[in-house]
């Protein structure tokens, strides 16, 4: 939640407000849990090691994301990775 508070502010230049109601309209359909932070070395970026947590303990089928160093992975144990216009895509099908 940090980082895409963070994102939201830095990248879509969200206010103070409008990060903190995106924030509580996505608690509205969410699941928090606890990570195992078990994953180490598997990403150039340490921090995303826990996206890819995060989907294997939600049992994702996908990860939407634009970061490059989970896009090059391109799938993780069976999850895919893509990019939302690919996503969108695949919806639409």
């Amino acid at each position: 939640m940090e980082e895409l508070a963070e994102k939201l502010e830095t990248r879509l230049l969200f206010s103070a407000d409008q990060v903190a109601e995106t924030l509580a309209d996505y608690l509205g359909f969410l699941q928090v849990i606890q990570l195992p932070k078990a994953l180490t070395a598997v990403c150039r970026d340490p921090d995303d090691n826990m996206v890819l947590e995060c989907a294997l303990e939600g049992r994702a089928q996908y990860i939407v994301s634009g970061d490059k160093d989970l896009l090059d992975l391109k799938e993780f144990r069976g999850i895919r990775i893509v990019r939302a216009a690919e996503f969108l895509s695949l919806l639409a099908t």
